[in-house]
């Protein structure tokens, strides 16, 4: 346990900030699977929070990888701040998405892995905000900035790999005491009988789908109730026993991160998640 301090911002917070016209960069950090309704980019163009940016989640991770979402380096990272302007500086940084709590926690965490301090969620989203009437725009607009006008001073960012965890490390873990894997797939999922390796997820994995996190109006449900969750699927906050959370391709298992750090917990992520382990793993390794 460490000493937390949240990252959860309110809706009427973050409204008072922008009535303010504070400095802030609050980024849509939409990641639709499947993309049911249009684009993450095209839905942003017809109703975002006022002032906020878009945020391309896939411009933020490694495409050289064959395997989705895995975290960027430096470089890339760093060519995707400064198209957004986003300094290394102390601006407050605000992510949030269309589910309410989803990928916004994955723009949060990836953020925070570079060493930008001061980000955070908003509880919600998307769905509270307008639930709440609160200003939206609309409209194209110019998405980037010229990075090469940008100076490199202000942009030196550099990843901590250190809650960033490869395939072996998942593997051992799975088989370490001192250790626990967590799945934030929905359950139906989690249990399905997979025809390669006969079970669809890390064999003595617990089990704490992303959207249990949530109340029905996407807020974040309380400390109290995601401590009973846990606990409920075998996960006991205050142990000292290293938490690694996976999911199908590294996006929901970054809610868990999120919650359990609210909770004073700092987890891991299992990168490659299910998308890696079920092409890599066999039981003779």
């Amino acid at each position: 346990m460490y000493r937390r301090f949240s990252s959860l911002i309110k809706a009427q917070d973050l409204n008072s900030l922008i009535q303010k016209k504070s400095k802030i960069h609050i980024l849509d950090s939409t990641y639709a699977i499947p993309e049911k309704d249009g684009t993450p980019l095209s839905n942003h163009y017809k109703t975002r929070i006022t002032s906020s940016k878009f945020l391309d989640l896939l411009e933020i991770s490694d495409r050289s990888s064959p395997y989705p979402l895995m975290m960027p380096n430096n470089q890339q990272f760093i060519s995707h701040m400064k198209k957004l302007g986003i300094k290394n500086d102390d601006t407050l940084v605000v992510c949030y998405d269309k589910l309410g709590v989803f990928s916004a926690t994955r723009a949060w965490f990836v953020l925070k892995s570079f060493g930008k301090q001061n980000v955070k969620v908003l509880d919600g989203g998307l769905p509270y905000w307008l639930s709440q009437s609160y200003p939206t725009e609309s409209g194209e607009y110019e998405l980037y900035k010229d990075p090469s006008i940008e100076n490199d001073n202000d942009y030196r960012y550099s990843k901590d790999a250190s809650r960033v965890k490869a395939f072996e490390e998942a593997m051992a873990a799975s088989k370490a005491a001192d250790s626990v894997i967590l799945d934030a797939r929905m359950t139906a999922i989690f249990n399905k009988e997979d025809p390669k390796l006969k079970i669809n997820h890390i064999k003595g994995a617990k089990n704490v789908p992303w959207k249990n996190l949530m109340n029905a109006d996407a807020t974040l449900k309380t400390q109290e109730e995601l401590r009973n969750l846990y606990e409920g699927a075998g996960i006991r906050v205050d142990e000292e026993k290293a938490v690694i959370s996976m999911c199908h391709q590294g996006l929901a298992a970054c809610v868990n991160l999120f919650a359990l750090e609210e909770l004073g917990k700092k987890a891991s992520l299992y990168d490659g998640s299910w998308a890696e382990w079920k092409e890599r793993y066999n039981e003779n390794l």
